[in-house]
């Protein structure tokens, strides 16, 4: 079966069979915006991660019951005004990117998303930094940063696991960075510089990380010396890609 997120005022989740399309059933996603889907990692659950709820200012996770649609836990982010952008699953570990905001006209920003005018509530927001969430026995937590720059942690929003579960990789675009997390510690440990934006990351078949540039370049990341080697330049600015 296929899970699809439907980014609509109430977020829902459509259930749809993976050959014909064919819509099965519709459940809520239990938040605004859904925006990304991970299986819940015991066979009959879903994670889903909700951008944004609304007024509140707060996005969340969700674990859902596939055969039912009904919330069996929520977390909410620890901060207000900070949107949940893509999951990767790492051991019994899942991380969240996220993007933090400042609303220029708050009062403003309510009274469109009251109504319905989100295209224009969205215009609303600036990016300020981002941070990394990870949901670990039955808690979302921030993942502490090394305390650097904080030019580079701006728009971290791609983000992948090692093959190993060692390691995960989130993109930190216009500081041409990608962060790397120990896993296991749960921290922030390393920054690999790149010359463009840092657009996307994936795990790389032989062990570390693929990483795409915005001049077009894909690049290899390797997690012994954390050093970047160019693979190939590919012509155009890729957003992702899948090995």
């Amino acid at each position: 079966m296929l899970f699809r997120s439907e980014k609509v005022a109430a977020g829902s989740i459509s259930v749809r069979d993976s050959e014909t399309l064919r819509e099965l059933s519709r459940f809520p996603s239990y938040g605004i915006n859904p925006h990304d889907i991970v299986d819940g990692g015991d066979g009959r659950t879903l994670l889903v991660n909700n951008a944004s709820q609304g007024e509140s200012g707060f996005s969340n996770v969700v674990r859902i019951d596939t055969r039912s649609g009904k919330k069996i836990e929520e977390w909410r982010a620890e901060e207000k005004n900070c949107l949940l952008g893509h999951f990767t699953r790492s051991g019994g570990k899942v991380f969240v990117s996220t993007q933090r905001f400042r609303l220029d006209q708050e009062e403003r920003f309510h009274q469109l998303w009251k109504a319905r005018k989100y295209s224009e509530a969205n215009q609303l927001k600036v990016p300020v930094a981002s941070a990394t969430y990870c949901l670990d026995g039955g808690r979302l937590a921030a993942v502490p940063t090394r305390g650097d720059s904080f030019e580079w942690q701006v728009s971290g929003f791609s983000i992948a696991a090692s093959l190993d579960d060692r390691f995960v990789a989130v993109t930190f675009g216009p500081s041409h960075s990608l962060g790397i997390i120990d896993a296991v510690e749960k921290k922030m440990s390393q920054r690999v510089k790149f010359p463009a934006e840092v657009n996307s990351v994936s795990p790389s078949p032989e062990g570390g990380f693929l990483v795409g540039t915005a001049d077009g370049v894909v690049w290899s990341v390797e997690t012994n010396t954390w050093q970047s080697r160019k693979l190939v330049q590919a012509g155009a600015s890729d957003h992702s890609f899948l090995i």
